[in-house]
């Protein structure tokens, strides 16, 4: 997710404040500390204008 941020040109607190989660929550889930929910990922796919299932690892 950290490479969709950066080709966006947007910063983390910007994407947190779009994707209504807190700026602290978000570092914690890209740190891996906590989950993403199915919610979070689609809020933050709609925030950055690209499909949930670019945020999401590839089918095995």
């Amino acid at each position: 997710m950290s490479d969709e941020l950066a080709a966006s040109g947007r910063t983390l607190p910007w994407l947190a404040e779009q994707a209504g989660i807190s700026a602290k929550a978000l570092r914690s889930k890209l740190a891996m500390r906590a989950d993403f929910t199915v919610v979070d990922l689609a809020d933050i796919a709609h925030a950055l204008g690209i499909p949930v299932s670019e945020l999401v690892p590839p089918e095995r």
